[in-house]
């Protein structure tokens, strides 16, 4: 968590390649009282190594920290047919939104409101662009083709 910058701290807005930072949180606590993180590095073995499906993280860490959720980034036409989210790993274990039905239907439309700070862009756009952003340099992940 060194690396960590807030979105609003970064230079352009949607952030350039920086080898030092490996993750983003991509909601203001103001707004949106749960952390959202996406995570990157390299594949060259210093530092933090993402790794598997596109993916960002979810947790109540403002609320506490009682539960946290690894969610696959949906593609631009998975989003389209359906606006749902699939864990991809969780720290309690569980595979799916049980007792977070709520969570996860705020988490759904406030992916799809307009980031705070980069007004031309959804919330889940910016995830994915800091996917990308963030994991340039890893050959271990793949990147998120289309953005929008």
């Amino acid at each position: 968590m060194k690396h960590l910058k807030k979105l609003n701290e970064l230079n352009v807005g949607i952030i350039t390649h920086d080898p030092n930072l490996e993750m983003a949180r991509i909601n203001d606590p103001k707004e949106f009282p749960y952390d959202v993180f996406v995570y990157g590095g390299n594949s060259y073995g210093s530092g933090r190594n993402e790794h598997g499906e596109p993916h960002f993280h979810f947790a109540d860490k403002i609320k506490g920290g009682k539960w946290s959720f690894s969610v696959l980034i949906p593609t631009v036409e998975e989003w389209k047919q359906n606006k749902d989210l699939y864990v991809c790993e969780t720290t309690t274990g569980y595979y799916d939104w049980r007792g977070l039905k709520k969570e996860k239907k705020f988490l759904i439309e406030w992916l799809d409101n307009f980031n705070k700070d980069l007004t031309a862009y959804t919330n889940l756009e910016v995830i994915r662009y800091n996917w990308n952003t963030l994991n340039k340099d890893n050959k271990n992940v793949s990147q998120i083709k289309r953005i929008k």
